[in-house]
This record gives structure tokens, C-alpha cells and sequence, in this order.
């Protein structure tokens, strides 16, 4: 791979806000994908063509009043074959501009955090956030009976209280319940029927 990276590292207002920051361009040769075997479809890195992922990366932390604190983060990917690649989808041909598999246009993330002094001298902390994704492709272009796996978000939500020696903390860690398909292990072809499953 050859990389090319401008970013930033900043701070304002006294520590207040912290600003990062980095656009990026990469031509990668020889791309590794997903394939299979041919015997017996097992999972296997395969190599195949060029290809360039390109995009940009923000985070931030900032504070907000006395007890307020936000930090939040937000990654923009274009990850394309950059040449035809003969075979390289489980034999079947992918084209430049085809997009790459496993890699979301879009990911984020934030947390807001609030966190006082209560009058029996504990400390309350209580905070909220939430993580992002974008839909994926299981297959260079889905192409080859290649799926797209959708998009989701997932919220969790914490609440504590401690002192010097001690702290008790409640939390829920996907507090919608979400459910998410976020990989597979082969494509809808391979479905069949054995022994009545």
C-alpha cells in the first residue's frame, strides 16, 4: 500500500475542546479479499488487482458546563477496486469501481457523560451513547450472489455512584436490543437441504 494522510490535532478554549482530523488517500496493489476454496468452500484470503480507500476521520471531545462532558467520533470510507480483477469473486470477474467487501461508508459514534458532587459526598455518573455503522458488502461489488448487510445502531446507557474506595455502576449495553447481521460465512447458493435441516 502507498498512503497519503493531512490531519490535525488541535486544542481550544483551555482544554474545552479537542479537535482531531485526517483526510486519507490509499492505493493498495495485489488487494486481499474474502474468497473461497474451490474444495469444500472454505474461507480463504485471496489476492487480486488494484484498489484505493479513500475518505476522512473526525473525533472530539468537548466539555460543556460544569458537568457536562461529549466526545464523538465520525469515519467517511470509498474503498473500490481500482482495476478489473480477473476470477477474484469465487471465480467470477469484478471491474474497477466495484466496492470493496467488509468496509461501511460510514461510522460513528458519540457519548454525553454527566457527572456532580451529591451532598452525602458520593459522586454521580450517569451517561449515554451511541455507536454506528453502515450497510456492508459480503462480496467484491456483491457480485457472485454477494448480500448487503444492513446498517444499525447500537445505545447503551450507564449510571453510577462512588467515593474514594469504592464505586457501584448500572448499566445496559445495547438497550434497544438490537439485533444485527454483521457477517456470514457463505452466500444463499449454499443453502440446502440435509437430512430434513
Amino acid at each position: 500500500t502507498t498512503n497519503f494522510e493531512v490531519g490535525v490535532h488541535s486544542v481550544w478554549n483551555d482544554g474545552a475542546l479537542v479537535f482531531n482530523g485526517a483526510v486519507y488517500h490509499i492505493e493498495w496493489d495485489d488487494v486481499q479479499t474474502i474468497g473461497t476454496t474451490l474444495n469444500g468452500a472454505l474461507p480463504i484470503t485471496v489476492n487480486g488487482g488494484k484498489a484505493r480507500s479513500q475518505g476522512v476521520e473526525i473525533a472530539f471531545q468537548s466539555r460543556g458546563g460544569e458537568h457536562w462532558s461529549f466526545t464523538g467520533s465520525y469515519a467517511y470510507s470509498d474503498a473500490q477496486l481500482s482495476s478489473f480483477a480477473a476470477g477474484l469473486v469465487d471465480g467470477e470477474d469484478a471491474y474497477s469501481g466495484d466496492r470493496l467487501s467488509g468496509t461501511p461508508q460510514h461510522q460513528g459514534s458519540f457519548y454525553a457523560n454527566y457527572r456532580r458532587a451529591l451532598r452525602n459526598g458520593w459522586d454521580l455518573d450517569v451517561g449515554y451513547g451511541f455507536t454506528f455503522t453502515s450497510d456492508v458488502l459480503t462480496k467484491v461489488g456483491a457480485r457472485n450472489n454477494g448480500e448487503t448487510l444492513g446498517g444499525y445502531t447500537i445505545h447503551g446507557l450507564s449510571a453510577g455512584v462512588s467515593e474514594d474506595r469504592w464505586s457501584a455502576t448500572f448499566y445496559v449495553d445495547n438497550l434497544t436490543d438490537k439485533f444485527a447481521e454483521s457477517a456470514v460465512r457463505q452466500d444463499p447458493t449454499k443453502i440446502r437441504n440435509v437430512a430434513g435441516f
